[in-house]
């Protein structure tokens, strides 16, 4: 658990230009890379080419996504240049949907063959002993149209009439079939009624005219056929996605698409790639033995950074610490010489709302249903060490759902010695404002500031910090007049010049002091008005006589409490750690270390 944020370092390699982007996925792997895009005033000159593979690559996968299967990146290493690779995969991409889509097309062309077939078998099977004039039927002069039509038999057996064609109509199991000889220019109408009726043309095949005696032997030993053809192509379009170079190809591509995200620069000898960035490896040796597992020939370098580059924090994440860090965000990002408060918000935050919450029924309910929600929104784990605190203090204070039946105080109740809750509240204030002035002396410390901080912020510590004793031991505001003598002391020797405005800012530093510390009233005021709010639901559903009514009122109100209580304390709690913590030392003037994602792991 740091205190500190993690210092980042400057590194340099050369890659092969071959080798780029498996090394750039190598880095990635680490975790503890983020790459330099703004040093990099010319980008890579000819990733053209390769943009324009990739660019075709993803409109056909973007066409026949339900065809491909999901991408899978392997852990191969481009032993081409990118441009080549991209082409390849690009090649193998068109060469598998070409296969593909004639496998489909074969499998359609054979269904409607074998549906065809199955059509004219119950077309015949209706017409009995009617079927043998088809084949005078079929051998009709090319001057007439001759066709078959299936309509379905949920069209009421309705088909198409017209008076200038002849037609013959049968009933089968599922369809009625007509049986129409008509003139050229009259089949229109026909297939008018067949479009409208979503009936079925159905032909007779030159091989079963030829063969007609055994039309029905024929037939079956089409229908088998078909049937097997269909079951083979089925089969192989089900394997077909399991093609290992279609999923290097499909991998392949991902990468190269991961890798034109991220700025790399071609050297003169456009041999090799210049890549650098912030590290929070303390050497160059983890780096580098992750390009020496996949066999990159590069060296890592470590060098001072660059004028003008300031260099990220790299942020822990500790599981006891990170459900805190949301408040620290809220206020920005600590720099490489400042604290990172986060881990001390872990007493802290449950501290103080604890405190503005005391209740030992109330803190459990709020702890169980954070533990439940967390698993659906994380960040609201934080309520979790809050709500148990609170139902330490709610032991203390002999509050349990409001009754003081339950249980007994250890302490005392906040209804009985209001004042007593509010010093209790000022005295919490107090020392975390002194925490945060002692942790300005810390980064002054860090910062190369010590001198300064010790002759002015020093003085206003230990005038703060005697005031408040004098408040209550008079002789240690001697102790505040010294500590006024060393601040004016310490302005003439820092900065004669700047006397009066340091007097000035010395009054403006005491009143916000007295001010925020003030401010922490409200966390008294906030265990008092809990306390009160829980006593007054009692009372008011003591008043309700029907016993169903009464538990009802009691479930509803406490949950309200629950409710908008922990909204409303977490609201003041955000409030006092932003404004009466964090401005004490934390400037935020940092810049979060954002390691380089793998494409694996990218949404």
């Amino acid at each position: 658990m740091s205190l500190h944020p993690k210092t980042t370092r400057w590194f340099e390699t050369f890659v092969p230009r071959e080798q780029t982007v498996y090394a750039l996925e190598a880095l990635a792997a680490t975790g503890r890379v983020e790459l330099e895009k703004d040093f990099i005033s010319q980008p890579l000159v000819d990733t053209r080419e390769l943009r324009i593979s990739i660019r075709q690559a993803q409109r056909l996968t973007a066409r026949y996504a339900e065809l491909l299967p999901a991408t899978r990146l392997g852990s191969h290493v481009f032993t081409l240049s990118p441009e080549i690779t991209a082409k390849q995969a690009l090649c193998e991409l068109r060469r598998w949907l070409s296969r593909h889509l004639r496998l489909q097309r074969r499998l359609r062309e054979r269904e409607r063959k074998w549906r065809n077939l199955e059509l004219l078998r119950e077309c015949l099977a209706s017409m009995g002993d009617a079927a043998d004039d088809l084949v005078d039927f079929a051998r009709q002069g090319p001057f007439l149209c001759r066709q078959i039509y299936a309509y379905p038999r949920s069209a009421d057996g309705r088909t198409a009439e017209d008076p200038s064609g002849v037609t013959a109509v049968y009933l089968g199991d599922a369809h009625t079939f007509q049986v129409v000889l008509c003139l050229p220019e009259r089949r229109a109408a026909y297939d008018q009624a067949c479009r409208l009726s979503q009936c079925e043309a159905v032909t007779l095949p030159d091989w079963l005219i030829r063969h007609w005696p055994n039309r029905h032997d024929q037939l079956d030993k089409r229908l088998a056929a078909l049937w097997a053809q269909m079951a083979s192509l089925e089969r192989r379009l089900q394997e077909h996605p399991q093609d290992a170079r279609l999923a290097n190809a499909l991998s392949d591509l991902a990468v190269l698409d991961w890798y034109l995200e991220h700025t790399v620069t071609l050297t003169e000898d456009r041999r090799h790639c210049y890549l650098t960035g912030w590290t929070t490896a303390e050497g160059p040796r983890v780096l580098q033995q992750a390009l020496d597992r996949v066999g990159i020939d590069a060296k890592i370098l470590f060098r001072a950074a660059p004028r003008g580059h300031p260099a990220p924090v790299g942020i822990g994440a500790d599981g006891l610490v990170s459900p805190f860090r949301l408040f620290v965000n809220l206020f920005g990002t600590p720099g490489p010489a400042e604290f990172d408060p986060a881990a001390l918000l872990t007493v802290i935050v449950p501290v103080l709302f604890g405190f503005m919450f005391p209740d030992v029924g109330h803190g459990l309910v709020l702890a169980a249903l954070s533990m439940l929600l967390s698993v659906r929104f994380p960040a609201l784990r934080f309520l979790v060490p809050c709500g148990l605190v609170a139902a330490v203090f709610g032991l203390l204070f002999g509050e349990a759902f409001g009754s003081h039946a339950a249980m007994p105080a250890i302490l005392f109740r906040p209804l009985d010695d209001p004042l007593l809750v509010l010093l209790i509240s000022l005295g919490f204030g107090a020392g975390i404002i002194l925490l945060g002035l002692v942790l300005s002396g810390i980064e002054a410390h860090w910062g190369g500031s010590l001198r300064q901080w010790l002759w002015r912020d020093a003085a206003v510590l230990v005038l703060y910090a005697s005031g408040l004793v004098g408040l209550f031991y008079r002789p240690a505001l001697v102790t505040a007049m010294l500590a006024l003598v060393w601040y004016v002391a310490g302005l003439l020797i820092t900065g004669r010049a700047q006397l009066w405005r340091g007097l000035g800012r010395l009054a403006q530093s005491a009143l916000e002091l007295m001010l925020n510390t003030l401010s922490f009233a409200r966390i008294g005021a906030f265990a008092l008005a809990h306390a009160a709010l829980s006593n007054a639901l009692l009372e008011l559903a003591s008043l309700i006589e029907v016993p169903a009514l009464q538990i009802m009122a009691l479930l509803l109100g406490h949950a309200l409490i629950i409710v908008i209580e922990a909204l409303v304390v977490f609201v003041q709690t955000t409030r006092l750690i932003l404004f009466e913590f964090f401005t004490r030392f934390l400037r935020a003037d940092g810049r979060i270390f954002r390691p380089l994602e793998s494409p694996g792991t990218r949404p």
